[in-house]
């Protein structure tokens, strides 16, 4: 989902400026193109940015779920000496 709006926005803006304006102000359409490129290298910097930030953030729940797990499991484990003797 979060790459979906980067890569529509420019196939789609370029659509709609050329229906809008068409052949009879060429002029324009290049002015209103510039905007809407800087914006799509800005959408693809920032998804990039997300990219990386959320692979560190799942990096880190999944080392905190197998920590916990061990944590848990030497805790069974000591639990069930402590019955035994």
């Amino acid at each position: 989902m979060i790459f979906c709006g980067a890569a529509k926005s420019l196939s789609m803006g370029i659509s709609f400026i050329n229906v809008l304006y068409g052949n009879t102000h060429q002029d324009i359409i290049g002015l209103l193109l510039l905007p809407l490129i800087i914006y799509q290298a800005v959408q693809l910097i920032i998804g990039a940015i997300e990219v990386t930030l959320l692979k560190k953030w799942i990096k880190n729940k999944l080392k905190n779920q197998i920590h916990m797990n061990i944590q848990l499991q030497n805790q069974d484990e000591s639990e069930t000496i402590n019955i035994n003797r």
